[in-house]
């Protein structure tokens, strides 16, 4: 994960040069003015669909956290329905309502996932992770990074969203911080499932750091930790759901020539 944050940068050049270069344009709009304008839709509506595929992925998620911690009994239809509705209201709302819902709830995710981890602590044992080269060589953690760097999508966004920026000259500053902050949130994280669960078990659990929130021992005040981490998990997962399919609908929207 900490080798990752070179190759993720690495990868997001590209990204960064083009929409300082086109910055009054999304990546739709500028993929027409160098491949031309049949090459470019054809990129727009790829584009379009992998913007959507991320948001059907982190769509399917929810549903399966929801279904398998605390509405197991519920009809899937039910809960498909809902998300769905919520999500395409949230996503028409628009960039300033996405981006105001993010601002008020993310100081309230991250404080709530690093508070977590501390609480935890007393399950901790961090010679669980020696010695780190026992069963990996330099080529497979490399290759584990690369890996790793592929699912950092939030450059995707601000290439859709650039022209909304109010100061363009700040997109490498943008890029760097979300992604060193993120990643240091990310490796706690990771850290205190594996030293807690243990490498195996950490690694064959579908939501592995939910179990280590169960292991968490509470105060009266805390009683409802585990509630607590679900609330703050789905307001992730649907922000960032909602959050590409706004910029998927926009992508088609910019590919047809639509404003609606």
């Amino acid at each position: 994960m900490i080798i990752s944050t070179f190759y993720c940068l690495l990868f997001n050049i590209p990204l960064i040069f083009l929409a300082m270069r086109f910055s009054n344009l999304s990546i739709i709009q500028y993929m027409e003015k160098i491949f031309g304008k049949y090459i470019g839709k054809v990129l727009g509506i790829l584009y379009g669909l992998f913007f959507i595929r991320v948001a059907i992925h982190y769509y399917y998620i929810e549903i399966q956290m929801i279904r398998t911690t605390f509405m197991d009994e519920l009809s899937p239809i039910i809960i498909i329905l809902v998300l769905m509705i919520v999500s395409i209201y949230e996503a028409s709302r628009g960039l300033e309502v996405s981006v105001r819902t993010v601002e008020f709830f993310g100081p309230i995710v991250v404080a709530s996932l690093i508070l977590f981890i501390v609480l935890g602590f007393n399950n901790i044992d961090l010679t669980v992770l020696l010695p780190i080269y026992e069963d990996s060589t330099l080529s497979r953690i490399n290759m584990g990074a690369i890996e790793a760097s592929l699912i950092f999508t939030d450059p995707n966004l601000l290439s859709m969203t650039f022209p909304s920026l109010s100061n363009k000259k700040d997109v490498v500053k943008i890029v760097v911080k979300s992604k060193i902050y993120s990643q240091l949130i990310i490796i706690l994280m990771v850290i205190a499932t594996q030293v807690s669960l243990g490498v195996e078990q950490a690694r064959h659990s579908n939501f592995p750091f939910l179990t280590y929130v169960r292991l968490v021992r509470t105060y009266s005040i805390f009683e409802r930790i585990e509630a607590a981490f679900l609330v703050t998990w789905l307001i992730i997962v649907t922000t960032r759901s909602v959050s590409y399919l706004y910029i998927s609908s926009k992508a088609f929207k910019e590919v047809v020539n639509k404003k609606t």
